[in-house]
């Protein structure tokens, strides 16, 4: 036990009143119950909208509330130049980047997030307990659509993806080989010279 001295020396930092219980996870499931088996043999098309193509199919095997959602950002100039493809790359790294902080409590809660390029713009799929999927998508839109990348974390990401097209000649041979039929195959193609 600390003596009376002991206690009047003791003051508190500013760390210290600065530690407090996190808030609640909102992104925690409520409905773990499992789904019933549907008789779905294919991928329905939902109702569609001018420019918006949504399919639907739900698990036929085992019935667990947990899905994949997949939702393809697409633009006609996201790779119609090498500029415009480097472009789409920095915003995701950007992206992912500004929403790292944001998407440990739903990591915590088995819902995981990934966000990438392609050759028509972006995917940004979600994959984990369904329940909190639409909360978890509407905040990761509001989120990318107010993107304000400070000057230091567009460099840092400038110089990674830098790096990334300078030591892509240094890939292994079948990596390589992988890009060559990339090449071939995928109209544009730009190569990490251009």
């Amino acid at each position: 036990p600390l003596t009376e001295a002991e206690r009047q020396n003791i003051t508190p930092t500013a760390l210290a009143g600065a530690m407090h219980m996190p808030e609640p996870n909102p992104f925690v499931p409520n409905n773990l119950d499992m789904r019933p088996q549907p008789d779905m043999p294919e991928p329905a098309r939902l109702p569609s909208k001018a420019n918006l193509q949504a399919w639907y199919m739900q698990d036929t095997s085992f019935g667990t509330p947990r899905g994949n959602f997949y939702l393809s950002v697409r633009s006609p100039l996201a790779n119609t130049s090498p500029r415009n493809a480097v472009l789409t790359e920095l915003f995701v790294q950007l992206a992912d980047d500004q929403l790292n902080e944001y998407v440990y409590p739903a990591a915590l809660a088995g819902l995981n997030y990934r966000i990438y390029k392609h050759l028509r713009g972006f995917t940004i799929r979600l994959e984990g307990y369904s329940d909190k999927q639409q909360i978890f998508l509407n905040d990761i839109l509001d989120r990318l659509t107010a993107l304000e990348p400070t000057p230091e974390r567009f460099e840092i990401a400038y110089d990674n993806l830098r790096r990334k097209l300078e030591n892509a000649q240094q890939y292994r041979p079948y990596e390589r080989t992988l890009a060559e039929v990339r090449k071939l195959l995928l109209e544009p193609y730009w190569t990490e010279q251009e």
